[in-house]
């Protein structure tokens, strides 16, 4: 069983940096913080799975499909199914709590977005 990580609150730039200095560092944040007690298969429950050796990250169910079925750490989330990497949404959300009472648009955060993958 893992430990839970505890919650990141409101944090600094230089604070987040070095919290999350890499994607893995996010991805293992990410993972304590949705499977505290293990990864488990997000179709159904089972938590007999196991990491896919060729690709970081995917875990397989065998339960769930004649051929199993494989998942990302992003599946059931927020993040499923996008093609930026974990920090451009950590900031985001960050930036994000940060602005609660003024909110943002959909078009500030994807003008926030192409400003962090520019630098």
């Amino acid at each position: 069983m893992g430990r839970q990580p505890q919650p990141v609150h409101q944090l600094t730039a230089t604070q987040f940096e070095g919290m999350f200095p890499d994607e893995a560092a996010r991805k293992a944040y990410l993972v304590g913080r949705r499977w505290p007690e293990g990864v488990h298969c997000p179709r159904c429950g089972n938590r007999e799975v196991y990491a896919v050796k060729a690709r970081t990250w995917i875990w397989q169910c065998e339960r769930c499909a004649p051929n199993g079925y494989r998942f990302p750490i992003t599946t059931g989330t927020i993040f499923e199914k996008t093609n930026r990497p974990l920090r451009d949404w950590y900031r985001v959300t960050r930036h994000k709590v940060r602005m609660a009472l003024g909110g943002y648009s959909a078009s500030r955060i994807a003008r926030k977005i192409s400003r962090t993958r520019q630098k």
